[in-house]
């Protein structure tokens, strides 16, 4: 389902490109809209990220949120009507449902429309809409149909941030309750900004090493912009079959994305614009949200015994960190990472420094970067250094794509280099790391090594991991296949 799901969406991003925006801006609209962010590129997603706004490019509950309204407001007419309630809920869930299908099922928008759908079923049974109870039902059902959700890291922010807004957008709010109007409506942005960011801001940390200093302010914008880019885009899907309303109604939306990346860009240029957060421990994590519990209770209790409880976490936060970014002792360890076309053991040294050793062209080192800087930030690896041959500071020795380094010994096979030679004593070798390029059988490399373990990497095809898989079974080689396992962290 999720597969026809992605196809019709690719039809669709097929049919907007011909719309005429221009490519970057068309991007935004394709990531806003349908969830796609295949081609935005690497400067205007570091750009949102650093703005603290790149959670507007990853549909979540804002998003389904705003389809909601809209359509609470298109079919209000009909809940006027005896039993129109029950078939305003049927036809707005059910128009919910057939977005979530567009967007290709993404856990971040499932978790949006099971929460409206039973927002919309607590409000005609005179319930409370929005509540714990409602985001707990919500959890419980997407883990009853698939309970790896429950690792998915979009999942995890969506719920909390939902939980956070709950708990804490009440006790903020109560400040501008007695305002104007325009002040209660900006200040509910912020309201609701500030208790997402609350929530989230330790699992960012965790996950993604760094902060945004400026989020408020980008939010701000965000916040008033997105809704209609997103209202908008669906205008324009409607009028599309009419050239003349399409160029009319692309005009207006292009400015406003124009706007919106403006925005981001000025704010990602600020001084102290993003913070980069080296090492943040899953114990942390616990500890802060405990801390936050405390807090929250003793600001809604007042009791004193919850106060000096906050301190406590308190303390024993600062302590976990202390020891957490202290000096300590560290092993080497070698990785190998799961990237398509970019087949390169990464050998780490104990003090962080660290060394590429790869069967790929030039750029190898940044290729790398994109996908593990974050990886490198927490456990404080420094960059690598890309080296062929023996280097001055390598503590190893390389020959023949065979690495020696710190006792262990590592074939790295990206090509037929090794057909048709013989060898008077095998060489052990504790992985054959086999790559795009090697187009032989593994039985032909038995002769010539003794092998402990096959790595398989992610630059095969999915032929040729299946092909080798088979040999490994067949010649009694235990193996690990990085596409299927993911990268590999292997102490020494």
């Amino acid at each position: 389902i999720k597969q026809k799901a992605l196809l019709f969406r690719e039809k669709l991003i097929e049919r907007m490109s011909g719309w005429g925006m221009d490519d970057e801006h068309l991007s935004v609209v394709s990531a806003l809209t349908l969830g796609c962010k295949k081609e935005l590129d690497d400067e205007i997603r570091d750009v949102y990220s650093i703005a603290g706004i790149s959670h507007v490019l990853a549909l979540s509950g804002m998003h389904v949120g705003i389809i909601w309204a809209v359509l609470g407001f298109l079919l209000r007419p009909i809940a006027l009507i005896r039993g129109g309630k029950w078939v305003k809920w049927i036809v707005s869930t059910s128009l919910l449902w057939i977005f979530a299908f567009v967007v290709g099922l993404e856990a971040s928008v499932i978790r949006a429309v099971v929460m409206c759908m039973l927002m919309e079923l607590a409000k005609l049974a005179g319930a409370k809409p929005l509540s714990l109870n409602t985001l707990a039902i919500a959890a419980v059902l997407m883990l009853l149909y698939h309970s790896f959700y429950l690792f998915d890291v979009g999942f995890q922010l969506s719920f909390v941030a939902v939980a956070s807004i709950v708990l804490f957008f009440p006790l903020f709010f109560k400040f501008f309750r007695e305002k104007g109007r325009l002040v209660r409506f900006l200040g509910g942005i912020m309201c609701v900004s500030v208790a997402a960011q609350l929530g989230t801001a330790p699992l960012t940390m965790y996950y993604f090493s760094n902060f945004s200093a400026y989020f408020l302010l980008t939010n701000l914008v965000a916040s008033v912009l997105v809704p209609v880019i997103i209202v908008g885009t669906f205008v324009m899907m409607l009028v599309s079959p009419f050239p003349l309303l399409l160029n009319w109604s692309v005009i207006p939306i292009n400015k406003i994305v124009q706007i919106l990346n403006d925005t981001a860009r000025w704010v990602s240029e600020l001084p102290h614009a993003s913070f980069s957060i080296a090492s943040v421990s899953s114990v942390e994590i616990v500890v802060f949200y405990v801390l936050l519990a405390f807090m929250l209770l003793y600001v809604r209790k007042g009791r004193r015994r919850l106060l000096v409880g906050g301190i406590g976490m308190l303390a024993l936060l600062l302590m976990v960190h202390v020891g957490m970014v202290f000096p300590k002792t560290r092993r080497a360890e070698i990785v190998f990472y799961h990237i398509k076309n970019c087949p390169s053991i990464h050998l780490i040294e104990s003090d962080g420094t660290s060394y590429v050793i790869s069967g790929a062209d030039a750029g190898v080192v940044e290729k790398l970067e994109k996908v593990a800087s974050r990886f490198w930030k927490k456990e404080n690896v420094k960059k690598p250094m890309l080296i062929r041959s023996e280097t001055d500071g390598f503590e190893g020795c390389i020959e023949e794509n065979i690495i020696v380094w710190h006792g262990r010994k590592i074939g790295l096979i990206s090509d037929n280099r090794w057909r048709n030679k013989s060898v008077l004593q095998k060489l052990e070798l504790d992985y054959l790391f086999l790559c795009k390029g090697f187009n032989q059988d593994v039985e032909s490399l038995v002769p010539l090594f003794k092998i402990n373990r096959v790595v398989l990497d992610a630059s095969l095809s999915k032929y040729e991991v299946e092909r080798f898989k088979k040999e490994c079974q067949r010649l009694g080689l235990d193996f690990v296949d990085i596409a299927s396992e993911g990268s590999q962290r292997i102490f020494l």
